[in-house]
């Protein structure tokens, strides 16, 4: 029903154009959404970036890589859905590689690749991470995803002092302690060997 309204449509635009990608992406026919793409009279930044998407869900990350690589210009959202790609698909080096070539990294760029670390057992290097992140020449500040990722990490590892360090950084930060972040200090505290605090924390 949609394609057929899309081909009746005189005038196409880019809007029209992306979201039937999109579609095509989404539901994984990356075939019909290749022919659609390669038909656009001219592509911006959300048509690259919606094949990106759909082939990273596809877990076909040879043909993601492919276009990436063809992008004519790349957005900070093309560099998180690679790098999150190649988390996806445990090609945790590969993400690091793509981080670094980054000319100017911000929060979400820090975020997609602590969240890669920490998805995929690799604590330590998501603590390092966190702590290049925080550095004063770096002027980027964590947020609630950050922390998110971080106090994972902190759990895996067991580590009860960098786990309450964490926790302070956020006090310090005015981070907004919502259900997910509470739940996941109790969680942390609770294999950090702290179930005193790990009790005082869910009783708050």
């Amino acid at each position: 029903m949609a394609r057929k309204i899309f081909d009746e449509i005189p005038d196409k635009d880019a809007i029209s154009w992306n979201s039937m990608i999109s579609g095509y992406a989404k539901v994984g026919d990356m075939e019909q959404a290749g022919i659609l793409f390669k038909q656009m009279p001219e592509r911006n930044s959300s048509s690259w970036n919606a094949m990106l998407s759909g082939y990273i869900d596809c877990r076909n990350i040879a043909s993601a890589r492919k276009l990436f690589d063809a992008m004519p210009q790349r957005s900070n959202v093309s560099w998180i859905t690679m790098i999150s790609g190649y988390s996806k698909c445990g090609e945790i080096d590969s993400a690091r590689l793509l981080f670094d070539q980054m000319a100017a990294q911000d929060v979400l760029v820090y975020n997609a690749m602590i969240a890669c670390y920490s998805q995929n057992s690799w604590p330590r290097e998501a603590l390092q991470l966190f702590n290049d992140m925080i550095k004063p020449n770096i002027d980027i500040f964590p947020d609630e995803m950050t922390f998110s990722s971080i106090i994972s990490a902190c759990a895996q590892l067991g580590d009860l002092q960098s786990g309450s360090w964490i926790e302070s950084c956020m006090l310090r930060l005015g981070i907004r302690m919502d259900n997910q972040l509470t739940t996941a200090l109790i969680d942390m505290y609770a294999k950090c060997g702290s179930i005193d605090k790990a009790c005082e924390l869910f009783n708050e």
